[in-house]
């Protein structure tokens, strides 16, 4: 969602123009997983995505420079803390929106 605002500026009118507000992280599986597997976050206007597995960096990718990312993950067995924190840029204008989801490996089968 993009928001506009007309103002005036000296007389003339000026159109402000936001940053999108909000993205869609898709692909953080329910359950347990039993291989790696993709995770990606699309909206407009995005400037950076930065992505973290248990307060660890991990190496993400542009998908498509300023609307779609991704990133492979591999889990060890348990309850881990996936981060993706995503940047919008309009203008001078930056917001951010955090993401935070729980992914699950299934236990080790000895």
């Amino acid at each position: 969602m993009t928001c506009t605002a007309l103002g005036t500026a000296g007389g003339q009118v000026t159109a402000y123009q936001s940053a999108p507000t909000s993205a869609i992280l898709t692909g953080v599986p329910a359950g347990c997983v039993r291989g790696p597997f993709t995770v990606k976050v699309t909206g407009l206007g995005i400037s950076s995505v930065t992505w973290s597995l248990d307060s660890k960096r991990i190496r993400g990718a542009s998908v498509r420079p300023g609307d779609q990312y991704a990133a492979r993950i591999r889990l060890s067995p348990g309850r881990h803390q996936l981060t993706v924190k995503v940047v919008f840029q309009a203008y001078s204008h930056t917001r951010a929106r955090v993401f935070r989801r729980v992914a699950v490996r299934c236990p080790a089968i000895h």
